[in-house]
């Protein structure tokens, strides 16, 4: 199933100001929209949302606005449960926009971006575009329809497909690794994005087979790439709920042990709004997992609840910073003085970071001039298949000498 196109989404304009609705929908209707729909303050857009609430791909909405502002609005929005998109827009201070869009993330709503006034065009088009291969409602009708049967198929057949992003230097632009990630080539719906079945594969139990297969493959894949000279680390995105069961430690071990990889080329990234799960059992699976050698990378940071004893406790090696800090961070300076703190802080830990979302040489010359270890992002490549990785590395290492000195 693919995504809707901008002139079939339908969205809702939430903004008082008269000239700013008119402004926002020449934007829109310009980059394609053709089913706009606006009103002049929350209240209105609530009582819009209970009425049709499964209408709405994209809903634009300011802070500032009589009767209920835009706070208020997201809490409301949350409490409906409203499986669209949403973006923010303020002429407030940016640290509130800030808050308001974390603010949105705590209740669980799908924010997509936000933007300062005034407006500009490409801000606009540069989030709407980010809504990628799937909104939040075709998620959840993917999620709902999909069967236990299907998945099973998915998971043992030939359905699966991997993918890999490279991880660089920033000071030298040299490869250091590669993230594994999959996508699922239903014979029937098309190619179905991780946020589509990893979650049903933990509701219905079935996440550490599905992550058994992705290692199988993964080990395979490092063996070919070692047959050819090529040594590098490869990350293993693995579900808490894998971590929970205590032999998981072992078929990690095991299967490297089987493929001749060294267990100090795989990394293991755990994400760190899953660690407040069961963190006894999973300590102890990270804790083995380090024993022998496997790194422990924890994925997002700075969007979950790890606390400092949480970082004390487990025996982590890598950091890898959200793409929020790092992709705003040229032109914000708290967005900045996050990553910079973060980055220092993973040193006196004695952690390797990782910058996730380098989209742009501004960011790669930032992150670099920080002292980040590695970076990802698509300034470097997007995620694409082995053989297409091997032809891509002869190519960026070709480019790379000029790119440094350019």
């Amino acid at each position: 199933m693919n995504a809707p196109h901008i002139s079939n989404m339908n969205f809702l304009v939430v903004e008082d100001d008269i000239s700013m609705q008119a402004l926002i929908n020449h934007i829109l209707n310009k980059l394609g929209a053709n089913h706009i729909t606006a009103v002049d303050n929350g209240q209105m857009a609530i009582d819009l949302l209970t009425r049709v609430k499964t209408t709405f791909n994209v809903v634009i909405c300011d802070l500032y606005m009589p009767v209920m502002d835009g706070i208020q609005f997201l809490r409301y929005a949350a409490n409906l449960e409203f499986p669209g998109s949403i973006i923010l827009i303020s002429g407030a201070d940016k640290s509130i926009l800030q808050s308001a869009h974390q603010l949105a993330q705590a209740h669980s709503l799908n924010i997509i971006g936000s933007i300062s006034k005034p407006i500009q065009p490409i801000a606009l088009e540069k989030i709407l575009m980010s809504l990628g291969a799937m909104s939040r409602n075709l998620h959840r009708e993917l999620f709902e329809s999909i069967t236990e049967e299907e998945l099973r198929k998915g998971i043992n057949g030939q359905e699966l497909k991997y993918v890999f992003q490279p991880k660089v230097k920033p000071s030298t632009g040299e490869i250091c690794g590669v993230e594994v990630l999959t996508r699922w080539a239903h014979h029937t719906r098309g190619i179905l994005g991780p946020m589509t079945y990893i979650p049903l594969a933990e509701r219905l139990g079935l996440v550490t087979d599905l992550t058994k297969e992705i290692l199988k493959f993964t080990m395979r894949q490092m063996k070919t790439w070692m047959s050819r000279k090529l040594n590098f680390k490869i990350a293993i995105n693995v579900s808490v709920d894998s971590l929970k069961e205590y032999d998981f430690a072992d078929y990690v071990i095991t299967t490297a042990k089987e493929y001749g990889v060294k267990p100090d080329n795989i990394i293991i990234e755990v994400t760190e709004s899953q660690l407040v799960q069961d963190i006894k059992s999973t300590m102890e699976t990270l804790t083995r997992l380090r024993l022998h050698n496997i790194g422990v990378s924890i994925d997002d940071f700075g969007t979950g609840y790890a606390t400092m004893e949480q970082l004390k406790r487990i025996p982590f090696t890598e950091l890898k910073i959200d793409r929020m800090f790092v992709t705003e961070a040229t032109n914000d300076h708290s967005t900045r003085a996050i990553l910079e703190s973060t980055i220092q802080l993973a040193k006196k830990l004695q952690l390797q970071t990782v910058a996730e979302g380098v989209e742009t040489r501004e960011d790669w010359t930032l992150v670099d001039k920080l002292g980040c270890d590695y970076a990802q992002g698509y300034y470097f490549a997007k995620p694409m298949s082995g053989k297409m990785f091997e032809t891509w590395m002869v190519n960026w290492t070709q480019a790379c000498d000029v790119l440094l000195v350019s």
